[in-house]
């Protein structure tokens, strides 16, 4: 891509391509170059003003009033060009500034009875019309405006043909034809030039859109595959759990079963039963952390009451719950029907229940103020929403963007394998549902399970 070849360069692109460039170049003109141009040019104008009136200073020469009034009226234009609309009218203030300074040159052409040198600074204008339009057919109308100008000046001071022999003369000096001819020539030029350097960098700009969006999808992609790499790590561990737990944990099973069967004490009969609901959790869990990576759940789907499901898994974290003085607060329709496969489902209430007692512990609370968790549900749109909020101790934003991943733990935790919520999530997936965490530091953290609504009573 070379600086001067961006407009070629800019027609290999496709049609959408270039009506973007073209708004964008325009705007580009419009709002920045003519703008600027037109500034620098006003300075120009005024400095050479108040140089030309300090030349007549010097030479003990009368100023004439006129002078300070053309100066002031450059100064209103500077201040006037401020203003935004003014600025995104260009070439508007290019003409403001013709105007002004023609209007002064002629009355000075003719208060002093013709000649180019009364005119001399108009004509330096003139030939930066190129530079600050950047548009051959504006020059060429403030040009066209100048020979009418400088005809009706003639006009005033000759009669008859002497005139049209004074517009030659002046149009004729090599100084004012230079002056027109560049005029034009700098108009297309500087079109050329800055049209060019725009669409190389139109075109820059949209490569590196590109590769931003590249960059974006391969870092997603990378994500992606590093949370496939750790799927296919946690199913090796899982079968190898499964081979090596699941035989002890029948065995003891069995066991506890036989132990059942011939105990006549009725306080070791409950602890006998508590021991075999935790066995068979632990069978539950195995069973499920093999089936994680999977892309869908094989187990059939089971029409169960919500109610159960929340009681079962606060049954199995009683312990938890006592042992922090944790008070659980259920706001779920006791008719509440779920399609859902009981077993993994009730292990994201376990999940959940157990990092909320882990948040609520660490906290100091007051009088008026107890550990708590509230566990509610509200059916809307064939959407079943569960949330768990406790007034525990909240999650940073830092360690929330990461807390889903797997095998992620932060500083606080680090004897944890950092698969909980990872397994939920999965889990909530082949619900065709959701998980999502929002949290407060050291005021509440809420958890939303959203899940489709197949059977409600």
């Amino acid at each position: 891509m070379s600086l001067l070849t961006g407009v070629s360069d800019l027609k290999k692109l496709s049609t959408e391509k270039q009506r973007e460039f073209d708004l964008f170049y325009h705007f580009q003109l419009n709002n920045k170059l003519r703008p600027i141009f037109a500034e620098l040019s006003l300075l120009s104008v005024f400095v050479g003003a108040l140089f030309y009136i300090s030349i007549l200073t010097k030479q003990g020469a009368a100023v004439h009033p006129l002078n300070y009034v053309y100066c002031t009226l450059l100064v209103s234009l500077g201040v006037a060009h401020r203003v935004r609309a003014v600025r995104q009218a260009a070439p508007l203030m290019v003409y403001m500034i013709f105007t002004t300074v023609s209007l002064f040159s002629y009355l000075h052409f003719v208060s002093v009875g013709g000649g180019i040198k009364p005119i001399f600074g108009l004509f330096f204008f003139l030939a930066s019309l190129g530079f600050i339009t950047m548009s051959i057919k504006h020059t060429l109308i403030i040009l066209c405006l100048n020979g009418l100008l400088l005809s009706l000046a003639s006009a005033l001071l000759f009669d008859g043909e002497r005139w049209g022999e004074e517009v030659f003369v002046i149009l004729t000096n090599w100084f004012a034809f230079m002056c027109m001819l560049i005029a034009p020539v700098t108009a297309v030029f500087s079109r050329w030039l800055y049209s060019n350097l725009y669409a190389m960098q139109f075109m820059l700009n949209d490569k590196n859109k590109i590769l931003r969006e590249t960059f974006k999808t391969l870092k997603a992609t990378e994500n992606q595959l590093i949370h496939e790499q750790k799927h296919q790590a946690l199913s090796h561990m899982a079968n190898g759990l499964l081979h090596e737990i699941i035989n002890p944990v029948n065995i003891s099973t069995q066991a506890l079963g036989f132990a059942k069967s011939i105990n006549q004490d009725e306080e070791v009969a409950e602890a006998l039963e508590d021991v075999m609901l935790q066995q068979l959790r632990i069978s539950d869990i195995v069973t499920d952390l093999r089936n994680f990576s999977r892309p869908e759940e094989t187990h059939p789907l089971e029409t169960v009451n919500l109610k159960i499901l929340v009681d079962k898994a606060i049954k199995f974290c009683q312990s938890e719950l006592k042992s922090g003085g944790i008070k659980v607060h259920l706001q779920v329709d006791k008719n509440q029907l779920i399609h859902c496969h009981p077993i993994a489902l009730t292990q994201v209430f376990v999940n959940l229940l157990i990092n909320s007692c882990s948040a609520l512990k660490p906290k100091r609370f007051g009088d008026e103020d107890i550990p708590s968790i509230l566990i509610s549900s509200a059916e809307q749109q064939k959407l079943l929403t569960i949330r768990l909020k406790d007034n525990g101790v909240g999650i940073e934003n830092s360690v929330l963007e990461h807390i889903t991943e797997s095998f992620y733990s932060d500083k606080e935790s680090p004897d944890k394998l950092g698969l909980g919520l990872t397994i939920c999530q999965t889990i909530m997936r082949h619900h065709g549902g959701g998980i999502d965490i929002q949290s407060k530091v050291n005021q509440w953290t809420e958890t939303t399970l959203t899940i489709p609504v197949h059977t409600s009573l």
